[in-house]
């Protein structure tokens, strides 16, 4: 079977560790070097593998609420203007998102901005297939003077 060629930027899983990384470079030695959580590790091709497609998917999932029975009011937070993700991992982000997006609908906004920053683009696809699967979001796009901002609109 023939290997597939990999790109930088693009999520792979390393089959010696059980893990997904994200291609940060291919060296001139035909290896790639690959981001694993805080590791950088060199691969070569053959110890690569597609990431799971689905894998975004039971993240969005775990996140959705739970169908409980409802009593009393819901609180109406005042809400920043902006949610702030710098330094948070994709984890510890999507959470955050989800409480922020709520709070837009209950106090009646007609958009809201996420900042996730540049950085490695891991969060920044994280939030955006989040969005992407949000069904009161009627779309989003990056803020053309900060293309490390996500303006979403409901």
């Amino acid at each position: 079977m023939a290997q597939k060629s990999y790109r930088v930027g693009e999520e792979v899983r390393v089959k010696s560790l059980g893990r997904e990384g994200v291609i940060m470079e291919i060296t001139t030695r035909g290896t790639y070097r690959v981001a694993v959580g805080s590791m950088n590790l060199e691969v070569k091709e053959k110890d690569l593998t597609e990431a799971p497609k689905d894998k975004w998917k039971n993240a969005v999932e775990k996140l959705r609420p739970k169908k409980i029975p409802f009593q009393g009011e819901m609180s109406q937070e005042k809400m920043p203007e902006i949610l702030d993700l710098h330094g948070l991992r994709v984890e510890e982000a999507l959470p955050k998102v989800a409480h922020f997006m709520d709070q837009a609908i209950l106090n009646d906004k007609d958009s809201v901005r996420i900042l996730h920053g540049l950085g490695t683009g891991k969060l920044l696809e994280a939030v955006h297939k989040f969005l992407k699967a949000t069904p009161t979001v009627k779309h989003f796009e990056l803020d053309q003077s900060n293309p490390g901002v996500t303006v979403v609109y409901f």
